[in-house]
């Protein structure tokens, strides 16, 4: 997993899949996606 701060939003990549999210998110909701995706 990577992850890159661009202009207020969060891209996180996963594998081939990407994300971006609101810098604001609450962390744990970021580690339970991770950890559902088995990363």
């Amino acid at each position: 997993m990577s992850t890159e701060a661009i202009g207020g939003k969060l891209l996180l990549q996963l594998g081939n899949a990407q994300f971006s999210v609101s810098t604001n998110i609450n962390p744990h909701r970021v580690a339970a996606v991770k950890k559902a995706l088995g990363e």
